[in-house]
Protein backbone atom coordinates (compact mmCIF):
# COMPACT_ATOMS: atom_id res chain seq x y z
CA UNK A 1 0.00 0.00 0.00
CA UNK A 2 1.36 3.39 -0.98
CA UNK A 3 0.10 6.65 0.45
CA UNK A 4 -0.05 9.69 -1.83
CA UNK A 5 0.53 12.84 0.19
CA UNK A 6 -0.30 15.18 -2.70
CA UNK A 7 -3.88 13.96 -2.95
CA UNK A 8 -7.24 15.63 -2.35
CA UNK A 9 -9.10 15.99 0.94
CA UNK A 10 -11.37 13.05 0.01
CA UNK A 11 -8.43 10.63 0.14
CA UNK A 12 -7.25 12.15 3.41
CA UNK A 13 -10.66 11.74 5.05
CA UNK A 14 -10.84 8.12 3.87
CA UNK A 15 -7.40 7.39 5.30
CA UNK A 16 -8.30 9.12 8.58
CA UNK A 17 -11.49 7.08 8.97
CA UNK A 18 -9.62 3.84 8.25
CA UNK A 19 -7.07 4.75 10.94
CA UNK A 20 -9.92 5.46 13.36
CA UNK A 21 -11.46 2.08 12.50
CA UNK A 22 -8.13 0.36 13.17
CA UNK A 23 -7.82 2.11 16.55
CA UNK A 24 -11.42 1.13 17.37
CA UNK A 25 -10.80 -2.55 16.55
CA UNK A 26 -7.53 -2.48 18.50
CA UNK A 27 -9.28 -0.99 21.53
CA UNK A 28 -11.93 -3.75 21.43
CA UNK A 29 -9.25 -6.44 21.20
CA UNK A 30 -7.32 -4.95 24.13
CA UNK A 31 -10.52 -4.67 26.19
CA UNK A 32 -11.44 -8.30 25.46
CA UNK A 33 -7.91 -9.46 26.30
CA UNK A 34 -7.87 -7.46 29.54
CA UNK A 35 -11.28 -8.77 30.59
CA UNK A 36 -10.19 -12.35 29.78
CA UNK A 37 -7.48 -12.36 32.48
CA UNK A 38 -8.88 -9.69 34.80
CA UNK A 39 -12.29 -11.28 35.50
CA UNK A 40 -10.83 -14.66 36.61
CA UNK A 41 -8.49 -12.74 38.95
CA UNK A 42 -11.49 -11.03 40.53
CA UNK A 43 -13.23 -14.39 40.95
CA UNK A 44 -10.12 -15.88 42.59
CA UNK A 45 -9.90 -12.96 45.03
CA UNK A 46 -13.56 -13.36 45.97
CA UNK A 47 -13.11 -16.92 47.26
Amino acid sequence: MSFRFCSGSDDFMMRKSSINTAIYILAILVANYTAAWFIPLLNLNRR
